[in-house]
């Protein structure tokens, strides 16, 4: 009989610790959407740009875009640095030139901007990385807080 209620209370409590792991699984939350990255490249050169996930690390590339124009990337989470720090490597197509740029904080409510400037040699060291906030974002919240969104009206 004191075997059986052992084992009995030694099944019941694997049966709590595995229930308590699933619940705790189930409760993760998912890896946040990526960070938008809009990139205007006003150059000639086509450039490689690239995330860096941590100061050491080798860069993941995003894309190529190509010169005198714009592209829309979707940044991965885990290509950004740790507190959702975003630093681009970008690299001219054909030149020797790299540029690392600072890094920029980002979240769900920004958009990062990425603008690229070379010279006639494709050096870049003119371009920046900023954010600015995301104006479908501005107008969910303001939506949400059940306000008419501002409209600026033209003095004409």
């Amino acid at each position: 009989m004191r075997l059986t209620t052992i084992l009995g209370k030694s099944c019941l409590t694997l049966l709590v610790a595995a229930s308590a792991c699933h619940g705790l699984h189930q409760q993760r939350s998912p890896l946040p959407e990526p960070i938008v990255l809009i990139v205007r490249n006003d150059g000639f050169f086509d450039v490689n740009v690239y995330a860096m996930p941590s100061p050491g690390s080798s860069p993941v590339r995003l894309a190529m875009v190509t010169g005198s124009s714009s592209a829309t990337l979707r940044v991965p989470v885990t290509d950004l640095q740790q507190g959702y720090v975003l630093v681009v490597r970008c690299h001219a197509i054909g030149t020797r030139y790299w540029w690392t740029s600072p890094g920029v904080t980002v979240d769900e409510s920004s958009v990062a901007r990425l603008d690229i400037a070379t010279d006639h040699d494709g050096n870049m060291s003119r371009s920046t990385l900023y954010t600015s906030v995301s104006t479908t974002t501005t107008i969910d919240s303001v939506s949400r807080a059940g306000r008419a969104p501002f409209v600026a009206l033209d003095d004409r």
